[in-house]
């Protein structure tokens, strides 16, 4: 009795595969590695945000008070910019935005008198107050004055931004 060892199934032929596997199993693993590099690149663009907000929480409080005692100023809002997405270190910051309003005192507002001079369009007044603030903010962060923008609540600037 002579018994076929194919006919038992012992010997199953294996399909012949290259060593990647067949192009299927290697779509599913670009498509795969892509979703991953995506969800990373994600998770790592919500840290560096989380990241910058945290600074310019640090960088608001510090100031707070010094500048509403010098200015009457409060803080809005602040912008750090990064010169490259992998730095946070000081001397990666290419840019810092600080916008400002007029500190209340108490609850109401105050009505102040306005004059409207025709001939001058432009006071140099807020620019010069504002080259001061980014000098004091400079000094207080330890910064170059050149990176500090202030603007004010309603967004001018007097560097044109």
């Amino acid at each position: 009795m002579s018994v076929n060892a194919a006919a038992l199934g012992v010997f199953r032929p294996i399909p012949a595969r290259n060593r990647f596997g067949d192009q299927n199993e290697r779509r599913r693993n670009l498509g795969s590695r892509k979703s991953l590099n995506q969800k990373k690149n994600e998770i790592q663009a919500s840290q560096r945000e989380y990241i910058l907000k945290q600074m310019a929480v640090q960088l608001k409080h510090s100031v707070e008070k010094e500048l509403m005692k010098k200015y009457k100023k409060e803080i809005v809002d602040i912008q750090v910019e990064m010169k490259d997405q992998h730095g946070y270190k000081q001397e990666d910051i290419n840019k810092i935005k600080v916008v400002l309003k007029d500190a209340k005192d108490g609850m109401t507002e105050s009505v102040q008198e306005v004059n409207i001079d025709i001939h001058d369009s432009r006071s140099s007044k807020p620019h010069e107050e504002e080259k001061k603030i980014a000098a004091f903010l400079a000094k207080q962060w330890g910064e170059d004055p050149e990176k500090i923008v202030v603007l004010d609540e309603e967004g001018t600037d007097g560097h044109g931004f």
